[in-house]
């Protein structure tokens, strides 16, 4: 089971990067609380997550279309550093996320990752992700 967890605890929102899904792992008799693998002082609000391979296919053609939008032409290069939980795991088929980046971005040589975690800056804070993607695009000043 997966909990959503908002980042900003002022303006709760648990759509794309504005939320931490982290696992349930026990309930605490003596407290009567939930456990999940982090510290979560001070939030006051989450939700039950779903992992839903169409919505994560949706969402990540909809975050590389702003993103493509904000920039003029294919970087030089990329790094994707994908969450290993994600791809076969999620899709039931690989390459999903990288092959919606090019589709989306043109051709451009992207080297890519698996790992257990991803790190990201979200409203000036550094933070442990999940079930994400992390896309690092380079682009030489001068071309």
């Amino acid at each position: 089971m997966l909990l959503g967890f908002p980042i900003d605890s002022v303006s709760p929102s648990f759509t794309s990067d504005a939320c931490l899904v982290r696992h349930l792992i026990g309930f605490d008799q003596q407290t009567e609380g939930l456990v999940v693998p982090d510290r979560l002082e001070g939030q006051t609000a989450m939700t039950f997550m779903h992992r839903n391979a169409e919505q994560a296919e949706r969402d990540m053609h909809r975050m590389v279309s702003q993103l493509s939008e904000s920039i003029s032409g294919p970087p030089d290069f990329g790094l994707y550093f994908d969450c290993s939980a994600r791809g076969r795991r999620l899709y039931g088929r690989g390459g999903v996320d990288t092959a919606v980046i090019q589709s989306v971005m043109g051709d451009f040589p992207l080297i890519g990752m698996l790992g257990g975690f991803e790190m990201a800056t979200t409203l000036g804070l550094p933070l442990l992700y999940t079930y994400t993607g992390v896309l690092v695009l380079v682009r030489n000043r001068t071309s």
